[in-house]
């Protein structure tokens, strides 16, 4: 979307109207013969030079207004946090507004523009929701889709959380490490003491910041929590004091988390101003011919060639490292991928297969989707590829409910995920059920700016689909067959990508791993030097206008003999 720069400057507009009627200079009548015929012949000529000057106005005034689009990107050499958030998820938090507490007080930490974040649950057992991602949009997904009991429902394994919460940090920088503790304070589970997992937390180096929820948590035990990590306590029903942490937090010294947001803009300024330019060159020839005022438009050219050139001025320069794509994956876990042509079944296939391409890549942050007729987020893109491998590996295909494959949703979902401005690549791992026309699946990808990679989880002959102790059946009784659906590598090879075939041996995986980062990653270490630059083309924009409009030179008049 277009905006400008300097609105502002459209004021003038109005100002140089009111000047055109008000600010004439008085003006010495000739005498001569004949004025009937000079004034009509002097009115046309007075009238088309009158609209040609307007019109150079306008589009000067609209070139210093500056017509410019912006877009951000992220790149990599800021210094912030790391920052893993710990959330008690238990169905005691069903009680009153306790849960959604909990959750607007994360998200509020989650938008915070340059830290990176993970995700933890915390009740019978602690278990990962998201690794550390810069991705807040995934976060906030998974965020707003938990549920009290997403960790087990009736105990509290609170300082086991705090325990397991510390090997987040595994890969992390040493300092200044930070953890958000959001509880009621209760252990009921017992399998490990406070001060062991309190010696974890300190021999790590964490602080961590406790926040109590609910009317009933244990004070002392979040205090204690706080003060011996060198952390500090705050109450989630008092805002006021709460919003106290995110300034407690930035005192702290930062640590390098690579990453920076840069704002480029694209000025447009050029085309109203090469048409201004053309009219100038017009109006000149006029002037030229009228023997008059030949000066003021001269030099109104020259000011506006030197604007169209652009000058401006470099500011220092800022090395940094290039950032890739993100590679999303999504898994097939609808009911065809049950079937067992592909050893032990296609979905477990897909999941080692996924594990294979985890082991090939090297520079690209990957997230992890399941679909079948609805959309899962699992993890948001992340470069914390053992994170990945526990997350698929704890997914239950028993507990989701399974339909035909929704392959439109699919590409909406991850058409929201990843940073904004990247590239993004989306590989997806099924049979091919429910693809149905390729070409607009096809197009829908292009549309949402992904290229979609394919592998076939399933084999040309088909099998058969296990329903219990027998086979599934179709509605007419017919035992249902499920094969490769051919619109699958089709839809794949319309978006520009590359589809795979199954095949036993891994080395498939490393080959489409390398192709994908070849497209989408940059080389590690690889850096761009980049400078910021001052537009400088106001100032000859600016008095070439002032000259233009300016009557310097008074005219003469004409009346009868």
């Amino acid at each position: 979307m277009i905006d400008f720069a300097f609105p502002w400057a459209f004021a003038l507009l109005p100002l140089y109207w009111f000047c055109e009627r008000r600010c004439t200079t008085p003006r010495p009548t000739l005498p001569v013969a004949n004025l009937e015929f000079l004034q009509r012949a002097a009115g046309r000529v007075g009238s088309r030079e009158r609209w040609i000057r307007r019109l150079i106005v306008l589009l000067i005034v609209t070139a210093l207004a500056d017509p410019v689009v912006t877009r951000e990107r992220t790149l990599h050499n800021a210094r912030g946090y790391s920052v893993p958030l710990l959330l008690y998820a238990s169905f005691s938090m069903r009680e009153g507004q306790r849960f959604a507490t909990a959750k607007r007080v994360l998200a509020d930490f989650i938008r915070r523009p340059t830290d990176r974040m993970a995700l933890e649950v915390f009740g019978d057992r602690a278990r990962l929701a998201a690794p550390m991602s810069y991705d807040k949009k995934g976060l906030l997904t998974i965020l707003h889709y938990l549920q009290p009991g997403a960790a087990g429902g009736r105990d509290t394994a609170l300082y086991e959380a705090l325990f397991a919460g510390a090997k987040l940090f595994e890969g992390e920088p040493a300092k200044n490490r930070l953890m958000i503790l959001l509880t009621d304070g209760i252990d009921t589970v017992g399998n490990l003491p406070l001060s062991v997992a309190l010696a974890r937390v300190k021999r790590e180096g964490i602080r961590v910041y406790t926040i109590g929820v609910g009317d009933d948590f244990r004070r002392d035990v979040l205090e204690r929590i706080a003060r011996e990590s060198g952390g500090r306590f705050y109450d989630a029903s008092h805002p006021e004091a709460l919003a106290k942490i995110y300034a407690a937090i930035d005192r702290q010294e930062k640590s390098p988390i690579e990453t920076l947001r840069i704002t480029r803009s694209r000025h447009y300024y050029r085309i109203p101003l090469g048409i201004a330019v053309l009219l100038l060159l017009l109006l000149l020839g006029l002037k030229i011919r009228q023997r008059q005022g030949i000066a003021p438009v001269a030099l109104t050219l020259l000011l506006s060639l030197i604007a169209l050139y652009g000058p401006s001025l470099s500011g220092r320069p800022i090395t940094v490292r290039r950032s890739g794509g993100d590679l999303l994956v999504a898994l097939d876990v609808s009911r065809s991928m049950e079937a067992r042509d592909l050893y032990p079944d296609r979905f477990r296939f897909a999941l080692h297969k996924f594990e294979r391409l985890l082991d090939s890549m090297q520079r690209m942050r990957v997230g992890l989707l399941l679909f079948a007729d609805r959309v899962w987020l699992v993890a948001p893109p992340t470069g914390d590829y053992a994170a990945l491998r526990k997350l698929a590996e704890g997914v239950d295909l028993q507990r989701l409910e399974r339909g035909r494959s929704d392959w439109p949703a699919l590409i909406e979902a991850a058409s929201r995920l990843g940073e904004e401005g990247k590239a993004r690549a989306l590989l997806i791992f099924s049979d091919g059920e429910g693809v149905g026309d390729p070409r607009r699946l096809a197009r829908q990808a292009r549309e949402k700016r992904l290229r979609l990679y394919g592998y076939g989880t399933a084999t040309r002959t088909g099998a058969t689909i296990p329903d219990g102790t027998k086979l599934l059946r179709n509605e007419q009784g017919d035992v249902v067959v499920t094969r490769l659906d051919p619109a699958f590598a089709e839809a794949v090879r319309l978006s520009g990508g590359r589809f795979q075939p199954a095949r036993n041996d891994d080395g498939d995986l490393h080959r489409l791993a390398r192709a994908i980062e070849k497209e989408y990653a940059t080389e590690a270490g690889e850096e761009e030097t980049l400078r910021q630059r001052t537009e400088l083309f106001g100032v000859p924009l600016a008095l070439a206008l002032l000259i233009f409009v300016v009557p310097w030179r008074k005219r003469r008049g004409v009346g009868s003999a």
